[in-house]
């Protein structure tokens, strides 16, 4: 089994911590691999309302270059 974390708070605090907790726990049932994605470090840049990708296409998109693709790689690979 996979798990994935997304971890979107800019610090790696308390939550981090008790998600290392959690993932000590549960590994004592089986074979249970984490990935974490720290989206503090990604590339992820806000809509700017353009609407090229809606009137042109996904390829004319300003920020089409950021890591979202990424991150829904990754939270749909496990399907």
């Amino acid at each position: 089994m996979r798990v994935l974390v997304i971890h979107g708070s800019p610090h790696k605090g308390h939550t981090l911590k008790l998600t290392y907790k959690f993932e000590e726990a549960i590994k004592e049932y089986g074979d249970i691999q984490f990935e974490y994605l720290f989206l503090n470090e990604l590339n992820i840049d806000m809509c700017r309302g353009c609407f090229h990708y809606i009137t042109r296409g996904e390829d004319f998109c300003p920020i089409r270059n950021d890591n979202v693709k990424l991150v829904l790689q990754k939270f749909f690979s496990g399907r």
